[in-house]
């Protein structure tokens, strides 16, 4: 078993719980961009029954009617502001949506990096081990060649 295989788990847990985050990020940016369109449509409707109706007290209007008016405009701006309540708090759900995909991203970067600096420190202790091998290696060949050679040359000597 590899010296990353704990840090792999970790990593792949870290990208599991970004890639939720982000996908919540998502779904949160979705649901703000459907709130304020709705938002936009009530205050673009609020905006055409002001116009409509202005238009038609200058022509008259009887009590009751300006009091029907008055009413629905009531209602009209209650929802108007209700949706606007709605849309700042989707607004602070995005930004705390965003927030945890940033901490869970840098999360996945560090064990990212962490990985990476175990692997090169693993490559980097086989070459050592390599490397003192062969000079392990080198070296009894030498002895072993200088031992060739005195040996033959007592050989001659006698």
């Amino acid at each position: 078993m590899s010296d990353t295989s704990s840090l792999d788990t970790l990593l792949e847990s870290a990208q599991r719980t970004r890639d939720q985050a982000r996908a919540r990020a998502n779904r949160a940016r979705a649901v703000l961009d459907a709130a304020r369109a709705q938002a936009n449509q009530l205050r673009d409707y609020r905006s055409a029954t002001q116009t409509r109706w202005g238009e038609q007290f200058k022509a008259g209007a009887t009590i009751n009617l300006v009091q029907c008016y008055q009413g629905f405009v009531g209602r009209l701006e209650n929802a108007v502001d209700m949706q606007g309540h709605q849309v700042a708090r989707l607004e602070r759900e995005l930004q705390q949506a965003e927030a945890d995909t940033l901490a869970a991203e840098l999360k996945v970067a560090a064990l990212e990096k962490l990985i990476a600096r175990r692997l090169a420190e693993q490559r980097l202790r086989g070459e050592r081990r390599d490397q003192k091998q062969m000079d392990e290696f080198a070296s009894r060949l030498s002895w072993q060649h200088s031992q060739g050679s005195r040996d033959s040359a007592q050989a001659g000597l006698q």
